[in-house]
C-alpha cells in the first residue's frame, strides 16, 4: 500500500520502488541496469557530451552499489518492523500509516543527499546549452502537467484521483469490495484538491533546480541536495500544510479500507509483503 507515497520520490528512487513493488520477472535485470535507466532518462532532459557521459557513469554505479549495501537493507528493515506487524491487526490507526509514509521519506533524504554528492561533477561541467535544454524540457512537461492536472474539471480530476488510489491497492488486496469503493470515492470527493498549488509549487521547484545546477562556490543560492529534497518537501508553508493534510487524509483513508476488508485480502496483503522481502533479499 506505500507504493503511493514512492511518488514523491526523485527519478532513482521511482524507477526503485517501482521495480520492487512490481515483483515481476525483470525486477533483478532492470535493477542491476539502473544506473543505465538513470544516464538515459537524465540525458533527454540535459543533452550530455560524450565526456559528461563517462564522468557521469561512474557516479551511478556508486551510486547504485551504495544504495543496494545501505538503503535496500533499509527497506527490508521497514517491512520487517514496521509493515509486516501493521498487516497482522485487525485495525491500522492512521498515525501508523503516517509513520510507514515518515519511513519511506527518511529513505528519500538519505537518498538525495548521496545523489547530489555524486552528480557534483557533472554539474560543474554543465553549460548555457544545456540548461537551455532543460528549460526546454521543462516547458514541455509543463504544458502536459497544465493538460493532466489543471485544464479538467475538478470531478474529473478527483475521479482519476480515486482510480489511481484502487489501482495501486488493487496489487495489495486484489478486487475491492464496493463498501470499499464507497469509502475511497467518498473521501476524494471530500478531500481538499488544489492542483493550483501544486502547479506553483512545481514552477519554484523548477527553478529551484536550474539555480543549483548553475550555482557557484561563492553563491548562497539553493545547494543541489536543497534542490532534490523540494521535490519532497514543498517549499512554501501553504503547500508544506497541504502536503500534511493530504498525507493525513491518505492515512485516515487506508485505516478505512483495512477496517473493511476481509480475511482473504489482509492475507493477500500479507503475502504480498514476504514476496517484496525475497525480491529485496534477491538483489541485496
Amino acid at each position: 500500500m506505500s507504493k503511493s507515497i514512492m511518488r514523491y520520490l526523485t527519478f532513482t528512487l521511482i524507477f526503485t520502488c517501482t521495480l520492487l513493488m512490481g515483483g515481476c520477472s525483470m525486477m533483478r535485470a532492470g535493477y542491476d541496469r539502473l544506473d543505465w535507466i538513470t544516464l538515459v532518462w537524465a540525458d533527454r532532459y540535459m543533452d550530455f557530451t560524450s565526456e559528461q557521459k563517462d564522468l557521469l557513469r561512474p557516479q551511478l554505479k556508486q551510486l547504485l552499489v551504495w544504495h543496494r549495501q545501505q538503503e535496500l537493507p533499509a527497506y527490508l528493515n521497514l517491512i520487517e518492523t514496521r509493515l509486516e506487524p501493521l498487516l497482522q491487526k485487525d485495525d491500522i490507526s492512521p498515525a501508523e500509516w503516517l509513520d510507514i509514509m515518515e519511513q519511506l521519506r527518511l529513505r528519500y533524504i538519505a537518498l538525495a543527499s548521496r545523489a547530489a554528492d555524486q552528480a557534483e561533477p557533472l554539474r560543474e561541467t554543465l553549460g548555457p546549452e544545456q540548461m537551455a535544454a532543460l528549460k526546454a524540457a521543462y516547458e514541455k512537461s509543463n504544458v502536459k502537467f497544465r493538460k493532466k492536472h489543471l485544464d479538467p474539471p475538478m470531478s474529473e480530476i478527483r475521479e482519476k484521483r480515486a482510480e489511481d488510489f484502487v489501482e495501486l491497492l488493487d496489487d495489495w488486496l486484489g478486487s475491492l469490495s464496493d463498501t470499499q469503493m464507497q469509502a475511497i470515492n467518498r473521501s476524494y470527493q471530500q478531500r481538499t484538491v488544489d492542483n493550483t498549488l501544486w502547479w506553483e509549487e512545481r514552477l519554484v521547484r523548477q527553478q529551484l533546480v536550474l539555480k543549483a545546477l548553475q550555482r557557484k562556490p561563492e553563491d548562497k543560492s539553493p545547494r543541489l541536495v536543497d534542490a532534490f529534497l523540494s521535490l519532497l518537501d514543498p517549499v512554501s508553508p501553504k503547500g508544506q500544510l497541504y502536503l500534511q493534510r493530504t498525507h493525513r487524509d491518505t492515512a485516515e483513508l487506508l485505516s478505512e479500507v483495512w477496517r473493511l476488508s476481509t480475511p482473504k485480502q489482509r492475507q493477500l496483503a500479507r503475502d504480498k509483503a514476504i514476496s517484496l522481502k525475497k525480491d529485496i533479499k534477491k538483489l541485496t
